[in-house]
């Protein structure tokens, strides 16, 4: 099965205890195929719950492993993030 951009991108967002078996051995399989993916899917999972929790606190951290991720995708994102904030 062909999984698209958008629908990778809704698994790394989801928390893990919302996904089915399938949904979970799927993150499992595409993280050990590529760290980089490994590497994106803990950043998302990580300003996901930010966000949930409100702990702002963690926000420069978070953009600074984010721009040194060498994900573009994830680099692209947070210089927004940075653009919108400061």
């Amino acid at each position: 099965r062909i999984l698209s951009s958008r629908q990778a991108a809704w698994l790394f967002v989801r928390r893990p205890a919302d996904l089915n078996e399938s949904e979970s051995q799927l993150i499992e399989r595409l993280s050990q195929y590529s760290p980089e993916l490994q590497t994106a899917y803990s950043l998302a999972q990580e300003f996901i719950q930010m966000i949930r929790q409100r702990k702002s606190i963690h926000f420069d951290d978070w953009l600074i492993r984010v721009e040194s991720s060498g994900i573009a995708e994830l680099e692209s994102f947070a210089a927004g993030l940075r653009r919108d904030c400061f």
